[in-house]
Protein backbone atom coordinates (compact mmCIF):
# COMPACT_ATOMS: atom_id res chain seq x y z
CA UNK A 1 0.00 0.00 0.00
CA UNK A 2 2.81 2.41 0.80
CA UNK A 3 4.29 2.23 -2.69
CA UNK A 4 0.82 2.95 -4.10
CA UNK A 5 0.56 6.08 -1.95
CA UNK A 6 3.94 7.21 -3.25
CA UNK A 7 2.68 6.66 -6.83
CA UNK A 8 -0.14 9.07 -6.01
CA UNK A 9 2.37 11.70 -4.83
CA UNK A 10 1.37 11.49 -1.18
CA UNK A 11 4.14 13.29 0.73
CA UNK A 12 6.68 10.93 2.28
CA UNK A 13 6.03 12.28 5.79
CA UNK A 14 2.39 11.23 5.51
CA UNK A 15 3.31 7.84 4.04
CA UNK A 16 5.64 7.27 7.01
CA UNK A 17 2.91 8.29 9.48
CA UNK A 18 0.47 5.87 7.84
CA UNK A 19 3.09 3.12 7.99
CA UNK A 20 3.50 3.67 11.72
CA UNK A 21 -0.27 3.37 12.21
CA UNK A 22 -0.71 0.23 10.13
CA UNK A 23 2.55 -1.73 10.42
CA UNK A 24 2.35 -4.10 13.41
CA UNK A 25 -0.21 -2.10 15.36
CA UNK A 26 -0.60 -3.11 18.98
CA UNK A 27 -3.43 -2.59 21.43
CA UNK A 28 -4.30 -2.64 25.10
CA UNK A 29 -7.70 -2.96 26.67
CA UNK A 30 -8.40 -0.97 29.80
CA UNK A 31 -10.95 -2.31 32.24
CA UNK A 32 -11.71 -1.89 35.93
CA UNK A 33 -9.01 -4.52 36.53
CA UNK A 34 -6.40 -2.39 34.76
CA UNK A 35 -4.63 -2.81 31.42
CA UNK A 36 -4.42 -6.09 29.58
CA UNK A 37 -1.22 -7.36 28.08
CA UNK A 38 -0.28 -5.80 24.76
CA UNK A 39 -1.59 -7.68 21.74
CA UNK A 40 -1.11 -7.15 18.04
CA UNK A 41 -3.84 -6.89 15.44
CA UNK A 42 -3.02 -9.15 12.54
CA UNK A 43 -5.71 -8.48 9.94
CA UNK A 44 -7.92 -5.78 8.59
CA UNK A 45 -7.88 -2.05 8.61
CA UNK A 46 -9.37 0.39 11.09
CA UNK A 47 -13.09 0.64 10.44
CA UNK A 48 -15.12 3.86 10.50
CA UNK A 49 -11.88 5.75 10.11
CA UNK A 50 -11.65 8.61 7.62
CA UNK A 51 -8.14 7.57 6.71
CA UNK A 52 -9.27 3.98 5.99
CA UNK A 53 -11.86 5.27 3.51
CA UNK A 54 -9.27 7.46 1.82
CA UNK A 55 -6.82 4.56 1.55
CA UNK A 56 -9.52 2.26 0.17
CA UNK A 57 -10.53 4.73 -2.55
CA UNK A 58 -6.89 5.14 -3.60
CA UNK A 59 -6.47 1.36 -3.66
CA UNK A 60 -9.57 0.82 -5.81
CA UNK A 61 -8.46 3.55 -8.21
CA UNK A 62 -5.00 1.95 -8.43
CA UNK A 63 -6.48 -1.49 -9.09
CA UNK A 64 -8.73 -0.16 -11.85
CA UNK A 65 -5.88 1.72 -13.49
CA UNK A 66 -3.66 -1.37 -13.36
CA UNK A 67 -6.24 -3.82 -14.64
CA UNK A 68 -8.29 -1.91 -17.20
CA UNK A 69 -6.61 -0.37 -20.22
CA UNK A 70 -9.58 1.66 -21.39
CA UNK A 71 -10.99 4.32 -19.07
CA UNK A 72 -14.49 3.97 -20.48
CA UNK A 73 -15.03 0.32 -19.55
CA UNK A 74 -15.96 0.88 -15.92
CA UNK A 75 -17.98 2.93 -13.52
CA UNK A 76 -17.07 2.79 -9.86
CA UNK A 77 -18.43 4.19 -6.64
CA UNK A 78 -16.64 3.30 -3.41
CA UNK A 79 -16.60 -0.53 -3.48
CA UNK A 80 -19.13 -1.03 -6.31
CA UNK A 81 -17.71 -1.45 -9.81
CA UNK A 82 -19.63 -1.83 -13.06
CA UNK A 83 -17.70 -3.17 -16.04
CA UNK A 84 -19.07 -2.63 -19.54
CA UNK A 85 -18.25 -4.53 -22.72
CA UNK A 86 -19.86 -5.19 -26.11
CA UNK A 87 -19.15 -8.92 -26.08
CA UNK A 88 -19.43 -11.49 -23.30
CA UNK A 89 -15.84 -12.66 -23.89
CA UNK A 90 -14.63 -9.06 -23.50
CA UNK A 91 -16.53 -8.76 -20.22
CA UNK A 92 -14.87 -11.96 -19.00
CA UNK A 93 -11.45 -10.58 -19.95
CA UNK A 94 -12.15 -7.38 -17.99
CA UNK A 95 -13.33 -9.36 -14.98
CA UNK A 96 -10.30 -11.66 -15.08
CA UNK A 97 -7.96 -8.67 -15.34
CA UNK A 98 -9.69 -6.99 -12.40
CA UNK A 99 -9.53 -10.19 -10.35
CA UNK A 100 -5.80 -10.55 -11.02
CA UNK A 101 -5.12 -6.92 -10.06
CA UNK A 102 -7.06 -7.21 -6.80
CA UNK A 103 -5.15 -10.36 -5.87
CA UNK A 104 -1.83 -8.54 -6.33
CA UNK A 105 -2.75 -6.11 -3.53
CA UNK A 106 -4.24 -8.76 -1.25
CA UNK A 107 -7.92 -8.24 -2.04
CA UNK A 108 -10.46 -10.45 -3.77
CA UNK A 109 -13.71 -10.11 -5.65
CA UNK A 110 -16.77 -11.34 -3.78
CA UNK A 111 -18.30 -13.93 -6.11
CA UNK A 112 -21.57 -13.96 -4.17
CA UNK A 113 -22.01 -10.24 -4.82
CA UNK A 114 -20.90 -10.37 -8.45
CA UNK A 115 -23.69 -10.13 -11.03
CA UNK A 116 -23.85 -9.60 -14.75
CA UNK A 117 -26.48 -8.12 -17.02
CA UNK A 118 -26.66 -9.14 -20.66
CA UNK A 119 -28.44 -7.08 -23.31
CA UNK A 120 -29.87 -9.71 -25.67
CA UNK A 121 -30.64 -7.11 -28.34
CA UNK A 122 -27.03 -5.96 -28.54
CA UNK A 123 -25.29 -9.32 -28.17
Amino acid sequence: MLHILRNYSVPDEIVKAIAIMYDNPSCFVQSTDGLTKEFFTTAGILQEDTLASFLFVILVDYILRQSLDIDHTNLDYVDDIALTADQLCDAQDLLTSLENATAKVGLFLNVKKTVYVYDHQRG
